[in-house]
C-alpha cells in the first residue's frame, strides 16, 4: 500500500487549496477597492478642473466688464497662458 510523504496527503492539499482561495479572494477585494479609489479620484479631478475653468471664465468676463474690452484684451495678451488638461 502506497503512503504519500508528509505534506502530500489529500488533507494537506485541501488545506493548502483553502488558503490559496482565501488569498485569491482577499487580493480580488483589494484590487476592487483600489479601482473604486482610482475612479473616485479621477472623477474628483475632472470635477475640480471643470470648476477651475468655470471660475477662470467668470473672472475673465468680470474683468472685461470692469475694465472694458480694449484694456482687457491688452492685459490678457501680457499674461502667461495657463493650460489645464484633463
Amino acid at each position: 500500500m502506497y503512503v504519500p510523504p508528509e505534506g502530500k496527503l489529500i488533507r494537506d492539499i485541501e488545506s493548502s487549496w483553502v488558503l490559496l482561495e482565501k488569498a485569491e479572494h482577499d487580493r480580488e477585494l483589494a484590487l476592487r477597492e483600489e479601482l473604486v479609489r482610482f475612479v473616485s479620484q479621477k472623477l474628483l479631478r475632472l470635477y475640480l478642473l471643470f470648476y477651475v475653468n468655470l471660475s477662470n471664465t467668470f473672472i475673465d468676463q468680470l474683468q472685461w466688464h470692469l475694465v472694458g474690452e480694449q484694456s482687457f484684451r491688452r492685459r490678457q495678451q501680457r499674461l502667461p497662458k495657463c493650460h489645464l488638461t484633463s
